[in-house]
C-alpha cells in the first residue's frame, strides 16, 4: 500500500487536500470518487510510494489536510519563500519562540542564568531546525538540477552532503539518493562496465526496493544506448504492473521515441491519463505529438503546445526538467518543420543544456538532421 497526496473539489466546489493509501492510483481514484470528489489531482504514484507514516496517521483530519496542502505547495513551488511561509503557519513549532522569550525574561527577572539559557535555547531551536530542514530539501532539488545540467562534480558533492544526515532521512528519500548515486556512477563509468559497477555497489536495492531497482536498470540501459534492453525492462515492468498507468506511459513513450508507432498507439489507446500523477500527465500529449510528427505537423504542434502549457504549472520543480526538455525539443522540431525556424531555435535554446546531456539518441539524431544549425553545436 502506497500513500498518495491529492487535491480535489467536494460537492460544494471547495478544494480538499489529503492523503490516500492504495495499491495503485486506479484504486486511489476509486476511493476518492466514492467520496463524491471531483477534479482529482494526484501528486504521486501509489505503486512507488511508501505507506502513510504513523505520524501523519495520528493527526486529526484538519491537520492532515493542512499537511497535504503544504506538501503540494512545496512540490509546485519549492524554495525558501514557500518553505518560510509554511513554517510560519505551523503554530506548534512557532509556539516555542514566544515561550522561549517568556522563559528567558523570567530567568532575567529572577537573575537565574540557567533559566535564561533554557529560554534562549528554545528561541533558537526553531530557526536551527528550519535551517536544517530547508537545507536538506533545497539540496535535494539542487542535486537534480546539477544532474540534469550535467554538472557531475557538483551532483556528487551534493549527494555526499547527505551522508551525515542518513539516520534522519525518510526511507523514500534514501531510495531516491541511492538511485541518483547509481546513475552518476554509470555516467562516470565506461559503458561496458557501467552496469556491472552499478549492480556491485547498488545491488542491495534489488531486495530492498525491487521496483525502483528495475526502473533504475531501464535507465542505465538507456544511458548506455542499449535501447532493446531498455524496452525489455520497461515491458517487464508493464507486464508485472498492468494496473499502474505510469509503467504503461513509460513503455509507450519508449516505443514512440524509437519509432515503434503501432505499439505506442495501442498502449496510448487504453491509457487512462487520470490515473497518472499530475507531473506525468502532460507526457501523454508529448507521445501523441511524436506519433503525429511525420504525419500531421499541425496536430503534432497542437499536442506539444498543450503538453508544454500543462507543464508550466510545475516549471519551478527541477525534478520535472527532464520531461519539459523532451517536450520542448520535439516541439522545436515541429516548429522547424512548419518553417518557423527562428522560433524553433529559440525554443530549443531554452532546454539545450539538458537535452544535449540527457536526450536519447533518436531525439538528438532528429535534431541534428532536421535543425542543421544544431549539428555542430557544443554538447
Amino acid at each position: 500500500m502506497g500513500n498518495v497526496v491529492y487535491s480535489a473539489l467536494d460537492t460544494s466546489g471547495n478544494e480538499r487536500y489529503g492523503f490516500c493509501e492504495a495499491t495503485n492510483n486506479r484504486e486511489v481514484l476509486k476511493k476518492l470518487k466514492d467520496k463524491n470528489l471531483t477534479d482529482i489531482k494526484l501528486y504521486g504514484d501509489a505503486v512507488l510510494a511508501l505507506p502513510l507514516s504513523d505520524e501523519i496517521k495520528s493527526l486529526i483530519e484538519e491537520e492532515k489536510s493542512s499537511r497535504a496542502e503544504n506538501e503540494i505547495k512545496m512540490l509546485l513551488n519549492p524554495g525558501f519563500k514557500t518553505f518560510f511561509i509554511l513554517q510560519m503557519k505551523d503554530f506548534k513549532k512557532m509556539f516555542f519562540i514566544p515561550l522561549g522569550v517568556l522563559i528567558a525574561l523570567w530567568g532575567f527577572y529572577e537573575s537565574s542564568l540557567w533559566i535564561t539559557i533554557v529560554g534562549c535555547l528554545l528561541v533558537i531551536a526553531v530557526p536551527i531546525f528550519w535551517r536544517l530542514a530547508y537545507t536538506l530539501t533545497d539540496n535535494f532539488y539542487k542535486l537534480y538540477q546539477a544532474y540534469f545540467l550535467g554538472e557531475w562534480g557538483k551532483a556528487w558533492e551534493l549527494l555526499d552532503s547527505y551522508h551525515v544526515h542518513e539516520k534522519i532521512l525518510p526511507e523514500e528519500i534514501k531510495v531516491h539518493l541511492d538511485t541518483m548515486g547509481a546513475k552518476l556512477l554509470a555516467i562516470d563509468s565506461n559503458p561496458n562496465e557501467a552496469l556491472e559497477k552499478v549492480q556491485k555497489k547498488y545491488g542491495f536495492l534489488q531486495k530492498s526496493s525491487p521496483l525502483q531497482y528495475d526502473i533504475l536498470m531501464s535507465e542505465i540501459y538507456g544511458m548506455n544506448g542499449e535501447y532493446d534492453n531498455t524496452l525489455k525492462q520497461l515491458q517487464k515492468l508493464y507486464n508485472e504492473n498492468k494496473e499502474s498507468a505510469v509503467f504503461q506511459l513509460d513503455l509507450l513513450l519508449a516505443e514512440a521515441y524509437l519509432g515503434n508507432k503501432i505499439e505506442s498507439r495501442k498502449l496510448l489507446k487504453t491509457l487512462n491519463q487520470e490515473e497518472l500523477e499530475v507531473f506525468a500527465q502532460p507526457m501523454a500529449n508529448v507521445a501523441y505529438g511524436i506519433l503525429y510528427l511525420d504525419e500531421d505537423n499541425d496536430k503534432a504542434l497542437h499536442y506539444f503546445e498543450n503538453a508544454i502549457e500543462d507543464m508550466k504549472l510545475y516549471k519551478n520543480n527541477m525534478m520535472s526538467a527532464g520531461s519539459l526538455s523532451i517536450a520542448m525539443s520535439y516541439y522545436a522540431i515541429a516548429l522547424y518543420d512548419a518553417n518557423q525556424k527562428q522560433e524553433a531555435k529559440d525554443t530549443l535554446d531554452v532546454v539545450w543544456s539538458i537535452t544535449s546531456v540527457h536526450g536519447h539518441r533518436s531525439l538528438l539524431e532528429a535534431i541534428f538532421e532536421r535543425i542543421p544549425e544544431y549539428e555542430k553545436k557544443d554538447r
